[in-house]
């Protein structure tokens, strides 16, 4: 699917906006796209849905109504025109994520930048937790690249995309987890079946009461999860430490098509790599450092043979020597739903 919004349309767009809007010097046009107020945002809607789809709003609220009803290719050329509003760059680099209150992309040059802030800013969160909870002392971490699939937009030649942004240890560390998901699956088939509460009001909201059901294993399926769990825990750590040097690494390009929606996943090997790459010329950066997918997926194969090995060590050990009549003490939680949320929850 190939998405290109007209400049024409987008140029109309800016004007109404600001009429001054081309007077401006390039950074302070920037900064006016990066900084718009809920006025322009309300005007920017009623413009593109009356533009793009002859649509007729007059308030943020008939304009979000709109919105909802669209169908997602009309969401997604809506969306092409937010990002190069929003974007920043020469790819219309929109980063989809929250910001502290006076805080935008635009305060950081390059990908290391905003990925070192946002490690620490984590890292202080769960200092805090721990020292809130009363558990023992949060061990900070020494960084490593982070980029935990961050979610974004941008353009690349004309063409609109949503983008994950990940490490590489990040990356394979979800295929290796997918891949570990379905072989436990097949090991131990499950279900979630409705547990006697669930549905139920409490306060505002609604219980949400599933209970797996592994015909008669459900002792030995949660050891086996506990394991892939610790597991899954100590690769991210080893995955960061053996990407992590001295030299840039390598890029990689993924694209590809996902519900009918266009995606360009970027993989980025380690911080010296994010060093390179500025957000002013993102896609420019990381095609200087552009790796072979094929080399990725080789190292996506090497994950999941590793993992592949682990869990059926760990099932044997299982199947031969665990007492499902021994079980962890846990603490009983009670999730509380949103009004509404139930319901696009619900497993057949």
């Amino acid at each position: 699917m190939n998405i290109c919004p007209e400049i024409s349309i987008f140029n109309r767009l800016l004007i109404r906006l600001n009429p001054e809007y081309f007077n401006l010097p390039q950074q302070e046009q920037q900064l006016f796209r990066m900084q718009l107020t809920d006025e322009h945002n309300e005007k920017a809607g009623i413009y593109l849905l009356d533009a793009l789809f002859n649509i007729k709003t007059k308030n943020a609220e008939a304009s979000n109504a709109a919105w909802e009803a669209l169908s997602q290719d009309q969401k997604n050329l809506y969306n092409a025109y937010t990002t190069l509003l929003r974007g920043m760059g020469e790819d219309a680099f929109y980063l989809n994520e929250f910001f502290a209150e006076g805080c935008s992309l635009s305060d950081f040059a390059t990908l290391y930048d905003y990925d070192l802030d946002d490690f620490k800013f984590q890292q202080q969160v769960r200092k805090e937790e721990a020292d809130k909870e009363g558990k023992k002392p949060y061990q900070t971490k020494p960084y490593r690249l982070y980029l935990p699939h961050h979610w974004a937009r941008l353009i690349d030649d004309g063409s609109f995309y949503y983008s994950t942004i990940s490490s590489l240890s990040y990356y394979l560390h979800s295929r290796a987890e997918e891949y570990i998901n379905d072989l436990i699956d097949q090991l131990i088939p499950h279900e979630y079946k409705q547990g006697s509460d669930h549905g139920k009001q409490e306060g505002k909201g609604t219980l949400w009461d599933m209970r797996i059901d592994a015909n008669g294993l459900e002792g030995q399926l949660d050891e086996l999860k506990h394991r892939c769990y610790q597991y899954e825990i100590d690769l991210i750590e080893s995955l960061g430490e053996r990407f992590h040097g001295t030299a840039p690494g390598a890029v990689y390009l993924l694209k590809h098509e996902m519900w009918g929606d266009p995606h360009l996943d970027i993989v980025v090997q380690n911080s010296e790599a994010a060093k390179r790459i500025r957000f002013q010329s993102f896609l420019r950066d990381c095609r200087a450092l552009q790796g072979l997918n094929d080399d990725l997926e080789s190292l996506v194969s090497e994950a999941q043979h590793a993992a592949d090995q682990f869990v059926h060590e760990q099932y044997q050990d299982i199947v031969e020597n665990f007492d499902p009549k021994v079980s962890r003490i846990r603490k009983r939680r009670k999730i509380v739903m949103a009004p509404g949320t139930l319901g696009d929850l619900e497993i057949d």
